[in-house]
């Protein structure tokens, strides 16, 4: 069986999983989301709703970056071109939709189109020892 897996994390508890079945035809896409993650329980996967097989996405690469939505049940995804000229393209995959929001024509190169996820936090972080020495 020849599958790749992409793991995304959803709203700081829980765990994505985007796996790609290379030997069926057509292609398998499925997303299996985690439980909570806490140390007191197993973790168990139950599978997205969104069903990402409807669309046809330009490629799908190891180590694709994706987020979830669970809430407004949406998957976002980036995918790169397939020909030469290629391109990276993020998509946003509703229920019932197939939406590109980006499309950026590239020139051939090694670097893959990434996903960076970031959650704002209102925590203080604490000055080092010696910020506070400076007075900084």
């Amino acid at each position: 069986m020849t599958n790749r897996a992409s793991l995304s994390v959803v709203r700081e508890e829980k765990l994505a999983v985007l796996i790609y079945n290379f030997d069926v035809f057509p292609r398998q896409r499925k997303v299996w989301l985690s439980n909570k993650i806490d140390d007191a329980k197993e973790v168990s996967w139950t599978k997205f709703l969104v069903d990402v097989n409807k669309f046809w996405l330009q490629r799908y690469f190891e180590g694709m970056s994706f987020m979830v939505d669970e809430k407004n049940k949406v998957v976002v995804c980036c995918s790169e071109g397939i020909s030469v000229a290629g391109g990276e393209y993020i998509y946003k995959v509703g229920e019932d939709f197939l939406r590109q929001v980006y499309k950026e024509r590239i020139c051939f190169t090694w670097v893959r189109p990434c996903l960076l996820i970031y959650v704002p936090s209102l925590a203080h972080i604490p000055k080092s020892k010696e910020e506070e020495k400076r007075g900084g």
